[in-house]
C-alpha cells in the first residue's frame, strides 16, 4: 500500500506541472480600427475625390476580418477657433463600405460647397460598431466647375508635335496638364503645364505613335483644383521636312579639276549631300552619288567651259533641300 501512495503522488506531480503556469486572463479585444492616416482629397470637375487607405488591423495588432466601412464627413469650417467636435456634428456624412482593396476612393458632389472652403476627414467602423479615431483632416477650396478641355488636336512640325485645344472660359491663373502616353508604354505620363491653350512636344520619333489628353487646372486655395480629363488623341507623325540648303558653297580652279568646298548643315538627322552642275545655262543634272563631306573634285570639264554648281541636303527621311545658291566658274 505504501508504494502505491508514493507511486500516486508522484503521478499528481508530474501532471500538475506539465501543465505550466496558465496566468490572468486576457481582456478582451476592443475591435477598435486604426486610424487613416493619409487621406487626400482633390475637386475634380463637379466632385470631390477623397482618398485613403483602410488598415486591416485594430488598434491591439488583431486582422479584422474584413475590411471596416468607413465614415466620410465633410462640413464647413465655421467661424473662430476650429474644433473638430463641433465641425463633425455639423458636418454631411456618408458611409461606405471599404472592398477587397485597402485604398478606398468616395466621390461627392461640390455644388454646396463652391467658392468656399469643405474640411474632409474619416472614420472606419469595427465590427461591433466601436469607431476608429479621426484621420488626417483635409481642406480643400472649392472652385467653379472646371469644364474639359476640347477640341484637341496636332500636327506635325520640325521641332515636334505640336498640340491646340479650345481654351473656353475659365478662371484667372488656369492652366492646363499635358499627358503622353508613348508607343511602348502602358500609362500617361506627364509631359508638363502648358500656360496657354497649346504644347509643342520635342521628345517625340519620327514614324512612332503618341496618344495625348488634356487637363484643366486653376487655383483653389493653397491647392489647384481639375477638370476631367479631355478626350484622346493619337497621333504618328511624320518628318516631311526638308533640311535647309547647303550655304557657302565656294568654287576654285585645281589642275584638271574644279574643287568645291561647303559649309557643315546642322540637322540632327542630316544624311548627305548631292552634287548639282549645269553647262553655261542649262539644266542642272547630279553628279555622282550622295556624299557626306563637305569637298568635292570634279573632274573630265572641258577647258573653257563655263560650269555652275548648286548643293542639295538630304535627311534621314530622304527629304531633300532646295538648291543652294549657285555659283559659277570657267574649266582651266
Amino acid at each position: 500500500m505504501r508504494g502505491r501512495g508514493a507511486w500516486a503522488v508522484m503521478a499528481m506531480a508530474l501532471a500538475l506541472g506539465g501543465c505550466g503556469y496558465v496566468g490572468d486572463p486576457l481582456p478582451p479585444a476592443l475591435n477598435i480600427p486604426e486610424r487613416v492616416v493619409d487621406l487626400r482629397a482633390v475637386q475634380r470637375g463637379d466632385r470631390l475625390i477623397v482618398v485613403g487607405t483602410v488598415s486591416p488591423l485594430t488598434t491591439d495588432k488583431l486582422v479584422l476580418k474584413g475590411m471596416p466601412p468607413v465614415e466620410l464627413y465633410a462640413g464647413r469650417r465655421g467661424e473662430g477657433e476650429f474644433s473638430t467636435e463641433r465641425w463633425a456634428q455639423s458636418a454631411e456624412v456618408v458611409t461606405q463600405e471599404s472592398g477587397a482593396e485597402a485604398e478606398v476612393v468616395v466621390e461627392l458632389p461640390v455644388a454646396k460647397w463652391v467658392e468656399g472652403e469643405v474640411v474632409l476627414g474619416v472614420r472606419t467602423v469595427g465590427p461591433t460598431g466601436k469607431r476608429s479615431a479621426w484621420s488626417n483632416l483635409v481642406s480643400v477650396w472649392v472652385v467653379k466647375e472646371l469644364g474639359r478641355p476640347e477640341g484637341l488636336r496636332g500636327s506635325a512640325t520640325e521641332e515636334g508635335v505640336f498640340l491646340q485645344w479650345a481654351a473656353g472660359e475659365g478662371p484667372d491663373g488656369r492652366g492646363w496638364r499635358v499627358y503622353r502616353k508613348g508607343p511602348e508604354e502602358q500609362e500617361f505620363a506627364l509631359l508638363g503645364k502648358a500656360g496657354e491653350a497649346s504644347w509643342l512636344d520635342r521628345g517625340i520619333e519620327y514614324g512612332r505613335r503618341y496618344s495625348y489628353f488634356v487637363q484643366a487646372v486653376a487655383p483653389a486655395g493653397g491647392g489647384e483644383a481639375e477638370s476631367e480629363p479631355g478626350g484622346v488623341l493619337t497621333v504618328e507623325p511624320r518628318d516631311t521636312f526638308a533640311p535647309a540648303p547647303p550655304a557657302g558653297l565656294t568654287v576654285i580652279a585645281g589642275v584638271n579639276t574644279i574643287e568645291l568646298a561647303w559649309e557643315r548643315n546642322a540637322e540632327a538627322d542630316f544624311a548627305a549631300y548631292q552634287i548639282w552642275r549645269s553647262e553655261g545655262e542649262g539644266e542642272f543634272t547630279r553628279v555622282g552619288d550622295p556624299v557626306s563631306v563637305l569637298s568635292f573634285s570634279d573632274t573630265g570639264l572641258v577647258s573653257g567651259r563655263r560650269y555652275r554648281y548648286a548643293l542639295t541636303a538630304t535627311d534621314q527621311a530622304g527629304n531633300e533641300s532646295a538648291k543652294s545658291e549657285a555659283v559659277e566658274i570657267t574649266a582651266p
